[in-house]
């Protein structure tokens, strides 16, 4: 056998005995060697014979905020650049293991898993978002846009925080067949939360628990049979917002024409990608509404619109 291949064995060999290691489950002058961030955190005596003892006043390095399978996956890249135990289910762990301790090298393998692969890609879009890595948050954001349907009924779904929950409600290309669908998640998403904090089901708690998610839900578009059934009863929405709501159900095309001041509507009306794709032609009879109700507009004045306030 070569002495390259002699090498590599010492090194699975010590990675999986942990032999002549310190408190971590490998060898600081390796690690010292592969990320200056493990060189800051080591007390190393460059006095002490190869790295295999330490100062007395070094502390015991602990590792909390990464998986025992994760931070593996990183010390057999150290070791060996092997990326065999990298998977799906440990991949946006190692990568924040790879990028806290900066193994740059570890980082694009991270981010070729398949999206589908991924154990929770609501947690690898937080990731991509945290470390800025725009491509790959496109990427997962596209995935979680065409698979909505599913990922919104996930348990994983349960566990984003508000800020997320906000911003995907906001999504124009959110892949659903009912605005309803996503009434549904943010209520089960609510009683989660509320679950978590030990608080009870009460139409208030869950209304402050949504926030400002509430307002990103476009309940014009539910229809008026589902909103009176699967919204209504729930007592999130006041009196106010419910007649905005049922006044633009009544007469939509006023506030197309640029009426919305005839309205007390406080969410947003305009459709999904998935409203277009329900049935073909729908896009050609907006802009046909639309190019009408430009047409409309000038007659709209203010006396006009005094006397509809009237009635």
């Amino acid at each position: 056998m070569s002495s390259s291949g002699n090498s590599l064995e010492r090194m699975k060999h010590l990675l999986s005995t942990a032999e002549h290691s310190d408190v971590l489950p490998a060898h600081q002058l390796i690690l010292k060697n592969a990320s200056v961030v493990f060189e800051a955190m080591f007390c190393f005596d460059a006095n002490k014979e190869q790295g295999e003892k330490v100062s007395a006043n070094c502390p015991v390095v602990e590792v909390t905020d990464i998986e025992a399978a994760a931070f593996k996956v990183m010390l057999s890249f150290i070791y060996m650049e092997d990326l065999s135990e990298l998977e799906g289910d440990n991949a946006m762990a190692v990568l924040y293991a790879a990028k806290k301790y900066n193994i740059s090298g570890l980082i694009r393998p991270c981010l070729d898993v398949p999206i589908s692969k991924l154990r929770n890609v609501f947690l690898a879009y937080s990731q991509a978002l945290r470390f800025e890595l725009e491509d790959f948050a496109s990427k997962c954001l596209h995935y979680i846009c065409k698979n909505a349907e599913t990922l919104f009924k996930s348990k994983e779904f349960l566990h984003i925080d508000l800020e997320m929950l906000s911003n995907l409600l906001t999504n124009d290309r959110l892949l659903l067949s009912d605005e309803l669908e996503l009434w549904k998640a943010a209520i089960r998403w609510a009683n989660e939360k509320c679950r978590q904090g030990i608080a009870c089901y009460s139409n208030n708690i869950r209304r402050s628990v949504l926030g400002p998610a509430l307002f990103k839900i476009r309940f014009p578009n539910i229809h008026e049979k589902d909103f009176a059934k699967c919204v209504v009863p729930y007592g999130v929405l006041t009196l106010e917002e419910l007649l905005g709501v049922y006044q633009f159900n009544s007469h939509p095309f006023l506030y197309i024409c640029g009426a919305p001041d005839l309205y007390s509507l406080k969410f947003p009306s305009h459709g999904r990608i998935s409203d277009w794709n329900k049935a073909k032609g729908n896009r050609d009879l907006w802009e046909s509404l639309s190019g009408i109700a430009d047409s409309v507009k000038p007659y709209l004045s203010k006396d006009w619109h005094g006397k509809l306030k009237h009635k």
